[in-house]
């Protein structure tokens, strides 16, 4: 296989929403891949869209090249191209499936402008008390030690940290450098994805938001499917398939078996406590009126704008909170450093 790019959410969103618009006007499916090929710049990502286009002319269904690609393409792409397949309906589920990630690309970015400011003042600080560890502190080291003052711990604490970053600096960076690596490596294992995903599951306020996003987006692709016309044992099965959520994946086979029984999927998901009780009340009432899709499409843009209104208040505790620990960090090692020269003053003041 040819050197392949990893298409962003936003650039797949778009790329998939003008596939819609090439299929709608007629062109076939080879030729429409084969221009999106052609618009590229990047040699990466033209190679991927030629690539798609050759399978498709060999005779490989579209959703099953699209999953051969792995993590280069968002998982649930695949499952919504097979439900167009399935259903006739392809430019409707790529231009639905684009529209998804597009806004899914949105929330990342909005999260990030908001993460941006409270993530630079916190590093300029770290930078801040590194300089006055590496430069400073063994000015004022040389100072007490020619006064020959007694110095409080505080400023013992602050003098040894500043001796040993200026003895072990160079070390420690490099050992950091090397942690970081390791980290992000085994991050992006699968065994270390998974893991990730469960720790960050188990955090008070991560936790909760996590879940509510794979709940949404769950509910968003079920509906698309049952839109197109899938069965819901079968919209249920490539909704599960296509979860980047384990969690999720679980608890999507878990509804697909209680339904497959017979069960109602408003009864399977009230003895899951994992979906949220919105979902259940919308499932509820779109049973009742046969308007599921339509109630799950709700249920998925009500859980997101909860997420945003919750990320966006406790974003906004955040700033203050960095400042206040920020400054109260590098106020304590100022203070920590002119303590012994209070200390003379008032003793030749004496």
């Amino acid at each position: 296989m040819p050197q392949l790019a990893r298409l962003e959410d936003a650039e797949q969103g778009r790329a998939l929403q003008q596939c819609a618009l090439l299929l709608e006007s007629g062109l076939p499916l080879v030729s429409v891949l084969d221009l999106r090929a052609s618009l590229e710049a990047r040699p990466a990502s033209r190679a991927l869209w030629a690539h798609l286009a050759r399978a498709v002319e060999a005779g490989t269904p579209l959703s099953e090249a699209l999953r051969r690609l792995g993590h280069r393409v968002v998982p649930f792409v695949s499952g919504m191209v097979d439900a167009g397949e399935q259903s006739g309906e392809l430019p409707a589920m790529l231009e639905r499936a684009g529209a998804t990630l597009i806004h899914r690309a949105d929330t990342r970015q909005a999260v990030q402008r908001a993460l941006s400011y409270p993530v630079a003042v916190l590093g300029v600080a770290v930078l801040v008390m590194v300089a006055l560890l590496w430069r400073v502190v063994p000015l004022f080291a040389e100072l007490f030690a020619s006064l020959g003052v007694a110095l409080p711990w505080p400023t013992r604490v602050l003098l040894e940290t500043g001796t040993l970053l200026n003895r072990w600096g160079a070390a420690g960076v490099a050992l950091l450098a090397t942690a970081i690596a390791a980290w992000w490596a085994w991050r992006h294992s699968r065994r270390g994805r998974r893991a990730w995903r469960a720790f960050l599951g188990r955090l008070p306020l991560v936790g909760p938001v996590l879940q509510q996003t794979a709940a949404a987006g769950a509910c968003r692709m079920l509906a698309m499917l049952l839109k197109a016309g899938l069965p819901l044992i079968d919209a249920l099965a490539v909704t599960a398939r296509c979860s980047d959520e384990p969690a999720a994946r679980l608890a999507l086979l878990a509804l697909r078996r209680a339904v497959a029984r017979g069960d109602r999927l408003r009864d399977a998901l009230e003895r899951d406590r994992w979906w949220p009780p919105l979902v259940i009340q919308c499932v509820a009432v779109g049973e009742t009126t046969g308007r599921l899709d339509v109630l799950l499409l709700n249920a998925a843009d009500t859980c997101d704008r909860d997420i945003r209104h919750v990320l966006a208040r406790h974003l906004a505790l955040l700033e203050p909170v960095v400042m206040v620990l920020v400054g109260g960090v590098v106020a304590g090692m100022v203070l920590s450093l002119y303590l012994p020269l209070f200390s003379l003053m008032q003793t030749m003041g004496r």
